[in-house]
């Protein structure tokens, strides 16, 4: 069975904390460099890719280097008061599934740079 890597992010103090989906079974690598910790996500069972995902109130969440959008149906509240957040890679996202995006940054306060391309 292929895994397919569904998301990459980094947090500070060595937060490992994953975001909500709603379904699946994962696999998780990291790499803790300094204060900052990646987290990477692979899902066994490429039948049953999330629909949603959030990392709601993840306030210790950096960046986000990649997310498997492809089956996505709703982004609603993804990013909602990460605080810390600064950047977000989503130029190969393909959000074409995506009917909503409420919410999506809101209390973002940190937020510098977001990269979208092909939106």
């Amino acid at each position: 069975m292929a895994q397919i890597k569904i998301a990459e992010y980094v947090m500070t103090n060595g937060s490992n904390v994953l975001p909500s989906f709603n379904s699946g079974v994962t696999v998780t690598t990291e790499d803790t460099v300094g204060n900052s910790t990646t987290t990477r996500i692979l899902y066994c069972d490429e039948t049953a890719l999330p629909t949603e995902m959030s990392f709601k109130q993840q306030t210790e969440l950096l960046e986000v280097n990649y997310i498997y959008a492809s089956s996505l149906t709703s982004a609603w509240q993804m990013f909602m008061d990460c605080t810390k957040l600064t950047t977000v890679r989503a130029d190969d996202w393909d959000v074409s599934h995506i009917t909503t995006f409420n919410g999506f940054f809101m209390g973002c306060s940190s937020l510098q740079y977001f990269y979208s391309n092909n939106w």
